[in-house]
């Protein structure tokens, strides 16, 4: 659809990523963890890219994705 939002999808699912993974500042240097928050977080921009408008997916849209496996599964609000 287009790409409004999709900045800051990547960066707000890369925040919820590396806390949701228990990590902190320190573990920046962690090569190893900062690809897979990367990797996560481009998942969740790319699904904000399907829709028109500035709207990110929900917890249970990425939950069972790569990197997002540690999400328990939910359905839809509402």
């Amino acid at each position: 659809m287009d790409t409004v939002g999709a900045g800051d999808a990547f960066g707000g699912a890369f925040l919820t990523w590396w806390i949701g993974n228990g990590l902190g500042r320190a573990d920046l240097a962690d090569a190893e963890a900062v690809r897979a928050a990367t990797q996560a977080a481009v998942f969740a921009a790319v699904v904000t890219t399907t829709r028109r408008g500035a709207e990110p997916p929900w917890a249970y849209e990425l939950a069972g994705h790569d990197g997002w496996r540690w999400l328990p599964p939910g359905d839809p609000p509402g």
